[in-house]
């Protein structure tokens, strides 16, 4: 069975390793404090994550949906 992404789970277990760096730069450091940024900023919280653009925003924002972390 595969692993299903928990709260608790470290940006890095899930992300490339260029992402998860940028995003663990910015205090991300796990799934749940990715969401609590994106839930609490809206829809711009990728501007304070250098390297971070809306592209990328989008696609971590989708895979957090599909996996209902956020």
């Amino acid at each position: 069975m595969a692993q299903v992404p928990g709260a608790g789970d470290g940006v890095a277990a899930w992300f490339a390793p260029s992402i998860a760096g940028r995003l663990e730069k910015a205090g991300l450091h796990t799934l749940a404090d990715l969401a609590a940024r994106i839930n609490g900023v809206g829809s711009r919280w990728w501007t304070s994550v250098p390297g971070v653009g809306d592209r990328k925003a989008k696609r971590i924002v989708d895979w957090l949906r599909l996996y209902g972390s956020s």
